[in-house]
């Protein structure tokens, strides 16, 4: 089992740092491309969000990887922050034009189509957010 953990600055430049750290960790894993991708994108999301939305503190967002022969993970970690579960936001109803949805929820809802699983924790003000992608068939 591999794991590696970084945390970075709460702001948008902060990405750039963030998708370096997965590529180190997901060469040195071997984690195929095609996964890797899917990983940069929920990454990105949830970062961003946690980035938006949580604007109240400058602590930083810790991020933990782990991969295993079966599946890598991705873990933020997001300090001193007001609760909000991503795997309870209803699907944006995708089957409708455009002119009648309400902006908001593609890219929780793309995440959670990318991944095999998507945990929500929350205690003590620390909000949790784990990312698990099978890299076995």
């Amino acid at each position: 089992m591999r794991t590696s953990e970084q945390s970075f600055a709460r702001e948008i430049g902060a990405l750039e740092a963030v998708f370096d750290f997965l590529h180190r960790f997901f060469e040195r894993a071997g984690i195929d491309p095609e996964v890797g991708l899917s990983l940069d994108f929920v990454t990105e999301e949830l970062f961003t969000n946690f980035v938006r939305h949580n604007d109240a503190t400058r602590a930083e967002i810790t991020i933990r990887l782990r991969e295993d022969p079966e599946t890598v993970s991705i873990q933020l970690i997001d300090p001193d922050a007001e609760p909000f579960d991503p795997t309870a936001v209803a699907d944006p109803k995708v089957d409708r034009p455009i002119d009648e949805r309400r902006a908001g929820g593609l890219g929780i809802h793309l995440s959670r189509r990318m991944l095999d699983e998507l945990v929500y924790d929350y205690d003590d003000r620390v909000m949790t957010v784990t990312a698990t992608k099978r890299i076995l068939s």
